[in-house]
């Protein structure tokens, strides 16, 4: 009787072991399960709302401006990011939010870049929609840190509707070395209202572009470069490219009047007659900086629509940044920038030069003209009716009239 109750202790004991750590390894599979999908998987339209809604007014050095900053922050923190805050200067109480990734044997750095204020209202798409990017962008690129070849720093920018006071500030505080150690800079502004999805570089096609383009193919919006030329001119030259390029005005703009390479992702439209950019070609979708930038009006442009652009962002950058040629790409860079001495000195001499050369052709044909008019008169005798050369009639030579 004693052993058959230990006999049965025992093979108790043994089912428990064997349920329990059944039931175990289910656990742990469906934690890892679930970690692998929230890390694969982030709901960008979630990520947005939940930043709008919990900083609804972002307007730059106010309370709901540092808020804001606070929320980044910790999404940053627990994104797995080495964080500080920059302040912009003295005189304000605004700062960047710099998230750090130290992934290789590089003194070689990314900056990607989103501004987080707003002016007019909840800035969903100025900048909720850059900032609802960079954060799954960080989540992403932390889930594949050992793939990068450089490192990363994510910066929420402050003060930029103001003027680029946050870029400024971060490229002030930049010595000249590690002006050189930034290989290149992405920049997220304004992507889920407008008609279209562009990508920027410079005024020409590069290979740096080209890789985010290519890294976008796959996603669910069409990704463009930004049609060459288009809404650029000469004679106002704002910013110091040598050209005017009014979508230039966010805050890569410090970055390349430093000489480093941008990437500017965007949304808008060059649909209209005079090929101008404009946020929609609908005149009432144009709703940045205005109290109409809502997630309201984002939901009536379509969700969907909205998650599609910003994944499609997102891929571009996760992929091209994580890509094998990457680091190559990146470090050619520079060697792919527009050449101030070319738009500076040649072109507009160039453009100059040829109008003048017009202006004198077409001034002395006219002067030509008023000449052999001055010469001829008006070359109406009586009865000629413009002729040069013509027959005189007796009466107009023996004309005895005694007058």
């Amino acid at each position: 009787m004693k052993y058959k109750a230990l006999t049965m202790i025992v093979i108790c004991m043994f089912v428990c072991v064997v349920v329990f750590s059944q039931y175990g390894a289910a656990t742990l599979a469906y934690a890892q399960s679930q970690t692998s999908s929230d890390s694969s998987d982030i709901n960008s339209w979630q990520v947005l709302e939940d930043f709008v809604t919990n900083n609804p007014n972002r307007q730059y050095n106010t309370d709901g401006e540092r808020k804001a900053g606070d929320y980044i922050q910790t999404k940053f923190t627990q994104a797995g990011l080495q964080v500080n805050k920059q302040q912009l200067s003295t005189d304000v109480q605004s700062y960047n939010i710099i998230g750090k990734l130290d992934v290789a044997n590089t003194d070689k750095t990314i900056v990607i870049g989103a501004h987080y204020d707003s002016v007019g209202g909840e800035g969903a798409t100025d900048n909720g929609s850059g900032v609802a990017a960079l954060l799954v962008i960080a989540q992403r690129l932390v889930a594949v840190r050992q793939s990068l070849s450089v490192d990363i720093e994510f910066v929420a920018f402050a003060g930029e509707e103001e003027g680029l006071y946050g870029s400024i500030a971060y490229c002030n505080a930049l010595n000249q070395m590690q002006k050189q150690n930034i290989l290149l800079m992405v920049n997220i502004d304004s992507i889920a209202a407008g008609d279209n999805l562009y990508i920027y570089g410079e005024n020409r096609r590069t290979d740096f572009v080209n890789l985010f383009l290519q890294s976008a193919q796959d996603s669910a919006f069409t990704l463009q470069q930004k049609p060459l030329y288009k809404d650029l001119y000469f004679g106002v030259d704002m910013w110091g490219y040598g050209y005017y390029q009014p979508i230039q005005n966010s805050d890569q703009t410090p970055f390349r009047l430093n000489g480093i390479p941008t990437v500017f992702f965007y949304s808008g439209s060059y649909s209209n007659f005079l090929g101008k950019y404009t946020e929609s070609a609908i005149q009432a979708n144009n709703v940045m900086n205005t109290s109409a930038d809502t997630l309201q009006h984002l939901q009536q442009l379509g969700t969907q629509v909205v998650i599609d652009k910003i994944d499609t962002v997102v891929n571009s950058v996760v992929n091209a940044v994580s890509a094998s040629n990457f680091y190559d790409v990146a470090v050619n860079a520079r060697s792919e920038l527009v050449s101030n001495a070319w738009y500076n000195i040649l072109y507009p001499t160039i453009t100059v030069g040829v109008l003048l050369i017009f202006l004198l052709i077409g001034t002395l044909l006219y002067y030509r003209k008023l000449d052999k008019q001055s010469i001829l008169g008006e070359s109406k005798a009586k009865g000629t009716e413009h002729k040069i050369f013509t027959a005189p009639d007796a009466k107009d030579i023996f004309d005895m009239d005694d007058k």
